[in-house]
């Protein structure tokens, strides 16, 4: 422990000391003592919780070459200090005196600062307890035992177009299953709206009143039962709720949440966001056909589905994987941007910048061609299509704007040196109210945590209730307008799709003909027909109308994400964005100059808040441009996209970052890591953020020692070491270690033993093996005649796994887990004995911040002559702040 203090501080001179396996009171004893003391050994139980030591307990693990020179009573090392050790400048070896003044300023430097710059989110006892039960991290790679390497020995090497096949067939059934789910919506969508105005048009035209409640009737009944099924769909099944870009978020960083990807949860998905969508409320599609397109990618890539009992082996054993599994998760994200978007390559970026945290460059060429895939596919029969109905002006095989680019808006207009000014400042605008949008949400997210079930279900039908009366009534109370002529459009706009447009202009609540209601058109329109409407050049809104519905629909789509439905936010999304930055154009048409087309400053607003909300860049510039096919305003749209995230990083960090915290899923952000550098992350090592509470075993147990240790602690990774030195010597999981016990039961039940070969532990399921879902009976026939059996351990054990000294740099580790996606990092000495252990709950901010605060504090304690001998005046700006203990991680 001293020299884990000394090197902390920078003195980098220091040779380590011999280290002992201590249980006992170290506070009368000094160095020279302790050094030539025989000190007895200590208990070697199992910690109760499974976690970490508490308070100001030190916890060590018996290491060095003190150990050599005794006997063990015990193969299991882990080993508690319960009390902290002391140290006073008189028991300081001579040569650590040189050094020690610097390092005590240098220390008193970095702690307030390092607490003054914290902005990290602190978890409460409950989301930790939720974190370590709900929240199982992946394993991204097999484990290279001795039988692995066997295995791959005598296996054939994979051909590479395997995988490109996988991938083709990837986007062909998310093309396929996309179009399915959009052609519904639109019948829904646009069955409801016909309803609606025909009663509502026969009511204006008897006067009668009771038509009038015919017709709210018809418009509420249908969408509160739409959302009835959305509700119900989602309480069958709870994976499918929400947008589901988290949980592929979640996934593809390491973290991995149950029945996310099977079966059940993709049919719940596809019918409740078709049902949520079409109801009326606020929310769109594009969130659930990433999650769906996810949902795809990891059934097909595997080629297997244990809810149908199918298996293809021929195709998929070679390419069934973590690592590529995860590479077809990753296809069929970019997939179901790609049809949701209509945006390839957009989709490509997307999951590049914001869902990926591991890539390679060999995953470029194969997601490419499987965006490309699945756009055509929904295009070719997108064009033929439209709400289940035929469309007459294209024979089969052709590709029409209107199912490729989903708000064509092409414009004429030459770009000017003052739209670069125009779109940062509705970037800013649309920025702060993407931070408003982001913070209500979040408050609604944690007062939505508090319902109890029946509020829960009742939530989505009452807020629809209130917002379909809300649009209903409005355009009664709002004016008409004069209907724009189809002779209007510019000339490059094909008629047929000009008529279609002129059909969203609502003429039901009017009474002249040659006039449209402007609020009905808002109001009563399915969102993807209002973005069309907005981005539009010769939508004639009034402002009122505008206001209007971008206060309602702002608050309704606020509390409509995170209800339990299956729905997304990227359709309210553009609709709020193009909503503001129509009503700047409108001012920029009235006041400066009236030729302008206000569809464009509509695009530019939708650009913004979108980034804003979700601090996409680069790929949201790209989807833009593929949406709308407005090549002529890149520039525009990237400054409005550039502003509305840096206001947004100034207030908040993205929704979908803050709703994996709500969650508290242990997400490594890149972000983060630049952010640990900038917070002094690099002074310190990573023995001071390790656990050192850890338990290991040795090349052979027995059963029954496994099982015990299995039972007094719930970690998952256990290092196995020399049975002589402890000597690190790989690492075997818990999985592995269930597997291993399950095979001998097998062989006792059935009275035929099978060798425990790779091609044997494949067979058993894993996902069987995993927490409190175990089929390993502690008290069955079978295990009492097991529970003497001796364990060959290194013959699966993972030798390849990766360890670091104890010295390295807290970036450097944070850095190798975002790059290489691990699970456990061992923390050695010089030795090559075991420190302590790091996974990916140590590294959260303020789990971080916690260790480096009780690392620096203890460094001070134990130069406590020297802390007040420094001089305060060389530090700047020196405060005192209160760090509150959080609870140890499970």
């Amino acid at each position: 422990p001293i020299y884990s203090f000394c090197t902390l501080l920078g003195m980098s001179d220091a040779k380590r000391p011999p280290t002992f396996k201590l249980d006992a009171q170290l506070d009368a004893q000094s160095w020279d003592d302790r050094r030539k003391s025989d000190v007895p050994s200590g208990a070697m139980d199992f910690p109760e919780d499974g976690g970490e030591s508490e308070g100001d307990e030190i916890d060590t693990l018996l290491a060095g070459e003190s150990g050599r020179n005794r006997k063990r009573d015990t193969r299991r090392i882990t080993i508690q200090l319960k009390k902290k050790l002391h140290i006073t400048p008189n028991n300081v070896p001579s040569y650590w005196q040189k050094e020690e003044e610097d390092a005590i300023r240098m220390g008193q430097r970095i702690r307030p600062r390092l607490a003054k710059d914290s902005h990290s989110h602190a978890f409460t006892k409950d989301e930790l307890t939720s974190m370590a039960k709900h929240n199982e991290s992946i394993d991204t790679r097999h484990p290279h035992s001795m039988e692995y390497r066997k295995f791959l020995a005598k296996r054939e090497p994979v051909k590479p177009w395997k995988k490109w096949l996988v991938m083709l067939i990837i986007g062909m059934s998310i093309g396929l299953f996309g179009f399915l789910i959009f052609q519904c919506i639109e019948y829904l969508g646009q069955h409801r709206k016909n309803l609606l105005t025909s009663i509502y048009r026969r009511a204006r035209r008897d006067g009668e009143p009771e038509h009038y409640f015919a017709a709210y009737a018809a418009w509420v009944g249908t969408g509160a039962g739409l959302a009835l099924i959305s509700m119900l769909l989602v309480k069958w099944c709870p994976p499918a709720g929400g947008s589901g870009v988290t949980d592929v978020m979640a996934y593809l960083n390491g973290v991995f949440f149950r029945k996310v990807f099977n079966i059940r949860t993709l049919l719940a998905k596809s019918i409740s966001c078709i049902s949520a969508v079409s109801s009326g409320l606020p929310v769109g599609p594009e969130g659930p056909m990433i999650h769906i397109g996810a949902i795809l990618g990891a059934g097909i890539g595997s080629g297997r589905s244990k809810s149908l009992k199918f298996s293809f082996n021929k195709l998929f054993s070679h390419i069934r994987n973590p690592m590529d599994h995860m590479d077809y998760i990753t296809a069929g994200a970019a997939a179901g941007v790609a049809v949701a978007f209509g945006a390839p390559i957009g989709g490509l970026l997307f999951v590049m910048e914001e869902v990926a945290t591991h890539w390679h460059a060999q995953l470029t060429p194969l997601i490419f061609m499987c965006s490309l895939v699945a756009a055509f596919t929904y295009g070719l029969f997108a064009s033929q299509l439209d709400g289940w109905s035929l469309r007459h002006e294209t024979n089969f095989g052709g590709l029409i704007d209107e199912a490729t680019i989903l708000f064509n808006s092409v414009s004429d207009r030459h770009m000017y040196a003052r739209d670069i000014v125009e779109a940062m400042v509705i970037g800013a605008v649309t920025g702060v109210l993407a931070v408003c949008f982001t913070k209500l949400n979040m408050y609604f997210a944690a007062r939505r945590m508090k319902y109890d079930k029946v509020l829960k279900m009742a939530e989505p039908i009452l807020v629809l209730l209130i917002y379909l009366s809300i649009c209903f009534a409005a355009p009664a109370i709002l004016p008409c307008a004069d209907m724009p002529s189809q002779g209007e459009a510019p000339a490059d706009e094909g008629t047929k799709e000009e008529a279609d447009i002129l059909d969203l202009y609502l003429v039901a609540p009017c009474h002249e003909d040659g006039q449209y209601s402007a609020a009905a058109s808002l109001f009563w329109n399915p969102g993807e027909s209002v973005v069309k409407l907005l981005f539009r050049k010769h939508s004639n809104f009034d402002i009122v109308s505008m206001i209007l519905f971008l206060v309602v629909y702002f608050l309704f789509s606020c509390l409509s994400c995170g209800m339990q439905i299956s729905s997304g936010i990227v359709i309210p999304m553009l609709v709020t964005g193009g909503t503001v930055g129509r009503l700047f154009g409108r001012f920029i048409h009235e006041v400066i100059d009236s030729t302008q087309h206000e569809g464009v400053y509509a695009i530019i607003g939708a650009a913004g808040y979108f980034a804003g909300v979700s601090r996409l860049t680069v790929s949201l510039a790209v989807i833009m441009i593929e949406l709308t096919n407005e090549k002529r305003i890149l520039l525009p749209i990237m400054c409005s996209v550039m502003t509305a995230k840096f206001v947004g990083d100034k207030f908040s960090h993205s929704l979908y970052h803050l709703l994996l915290q709500l969650r508290a899923v242990p997400f490594l952000d890149v972000a983060e890591m630049d952010n640990l550098s900038n917070r002094h992350g690099a002074c310190f090592r990573a023995m001071d953020i390790c656990r050192r509470q850890v338990v290991v075993f040795h090349t052979k147990e027995t059963v029954e020692a496994i099982q015990d240790a299995l039972q007094a602690c719930p970690h998952h990774g256990f290092p196995v070491v020399d049975g002589e030195e402890n000597r690190f010597l790989g690492l075997i999981t818990r999985a592995q270690l269930y597997t291993l016990i399950w095979n001998l039961q097998e062989g006792v039940r059935t009275g035929e033993a099978k060798e425990a070969t790779w091609d044997r532990l494949a067979e058993i399921d894993e996902e069987k093996f995993v927490r409190n879902e175990l089929c390993v009976d502690a008290e069955s026939p079978e295990m009492e005649a097991i529970r003497e059996v001796e364990l060959d351990l290194l013959k699966h054990t993972d030798t390849s796994a990766l360890t670091v000294h104890a010295s390295v740099s807290v970036t450097v580790v944070y850095q190798l887990f975002m790059s290489m996606g691990l699970r456990h990092l061992v923390v050695i000495n010089e030795c090559g004995s075991i420190v302590g252990m790091i996974t990916r709950k140590d590294l959260l901010s303020c789990k971080m911040e916690k260790s480096m605060l009780k690392s620096l504090q203890t460094a001070e304690e134990a130069f406590p002559m020297m802390a007040q001998t420094t001089n305060d005046s060389d530090v700047e700006d020196w405060e005192v702040f209160e760090w509150q203990e959080q609870e140890q991680f499970m």
